[in-house]
């Protein structure tokens, strides 16, 4: 079981894995219509934008700790989860 917390609103997320996460927080905006793929690089675009710099990930798990690393979600449970 992974547990994140969105830093923005406090929510607080959890999945049974890596993939399922990113899911959740895919189907909780406006872009879930698309590709994970799609959508880890459009938020690594954003994150250029906002943040000075893009992403770097090469899975689910490496995109949700980027995202940690830039205290937009913390990871709270789960972070040896393969």
């Amino acid at each position: 079981m992974i547990k994140i917390r969105l830093t923005g609103n406090d929510k607080i997320i959890q999945g049974s894995d890596w993939k399922d996460m990113l899911n959740q927080l895919q189907n909780d905006t406006q872009f879930s219509g698309i590709t994970s793929e799609q959508y880890m690089e459009g938020v690594s675009l954003r994150a250029k934008v906002f943040c000075g710099e893009p992403l770097q990930f090469e899975d689910e798990k490496s995109f949700l700790e980027e995202l940690e690393r830039l205290e937009i979600i913390e990871i709270l449970e789960g972070r040896d989860a393969v």
